[in-house]
């Protein structure tokens, strides 16, 4: 299969808390320092314009609000897939939503995704509504997905897309240090069990609330650290999309699955 690469640009830093406009200028000089060729994806951090905050009404946005109108900037600006999350406010007075937004190259916004899973013990489920719907988006023909930093304990979402087909995942978040080894050790189990790629982007710094260590990396399909941040503002990688497939093919799993099993004793009933 003749290599289709894909360059991707992933971000983590240290988020001014809940000031907005400091932030965009943060992302601006990183990505100003450094080489972005068209057609790439760029990915930003969860929350990357405020922090984690339970403040969610008086930060909340409407879809086509500062932050969104900041990312479709970026996506004409450098010709990319630009990733990104905002704070949005929804009808009938009920909590705003942890949402991804996701823009093409000509600005134009293709995927919401609304965060499935708050985290309760950081009192999310209190300040924030719940998404129930799944998104994916193409590029140069390939499937890829988003989904927000607690998704990533929840197996359950990342088969839903695997039984999609996708490429790749984006798990964008706010991590903090204290369970930094799970994380790395999430990251790398999703992507083995789904064999796609796996974009974990996380932030850097602290906030009332946490300290965040960033371990912002890129995972092959085979589970192996294609690029891992340390303590970078920006980590780059020209992946070969097609290993998903090539992965799937080599080391084929999805033909063994026990459905039979797995509907006698579906917890889900």
């Amino acid at each position: 299969m003749i290599k289709k690469r894909l360059n991707v640009h992933l971000l983590q830093f240290s988020i001014s808390w809940e000031k907005r406009e400091k932030n965009f200028k943060k992302v601006l000089s990183i990505l100003k320092k450094n080489r972005i060729k068209k057609g790439s994806i760029i990915c930003l951090p969860e929350y990357f314009a405020t922090g984690f905050t339970l403040n969610s009404r008086n930060l909340a946005e409407d879809e086509k609000g500062p932050t969104s109108s900041f990312l479709s900037f970026l996506a004409k600006e450098y010709s990319s897939f630009v990733i990104g999350s905002s704070i949005i406010k929804t009808s009938n007075k009920k909590r705003p939503t942890n949402s991804a937004l996701v823009f093409s190259s000509n600005g134009k916004r293709i995927v919401r995704y609304d965060k499935s899973h708050l985290f309760t013990p950081g009192k999310e489920k209190t300040f924030y509504s719940r998404g129930k719907n799944i998104s994916t988006f193409k590029v140069k023909g390939k499937l890829f997905a988003v989904v927000i930093c607690f998704d990533l304990r929840f197996p359950e979402l990342f088969r839903i897309l695997y039984e999609k087909n996708v490429t790749g995942i984006f798990v964008i978040a706010n991590w903090p240090e204290t369970r930094h080894h799970h994380w790395e050790t999430l990251l790398r189990a999703r992507a083995i069990e789904n064999q796609c790629f796996i974009f974990g982007v996380n932030r850097k710094g602290s906030s009332p609330y946490q300290n965040y260590k960033g371990g912002t990396s890129i995972i092959g399909p085979f589970g192996n650290i294609i690029e891992s941040s340390g303590r970078k503002n920006m980590i780059s990688a020209e992946i070969d999309i097609n290993n998903a497939d090539n992965e799937k093919k080599r080391f084929s799993i999805k033909n063994d699955r026990a459905f039979d099993t797995y509907k006698k004793y579906n917890p889900y009933k």
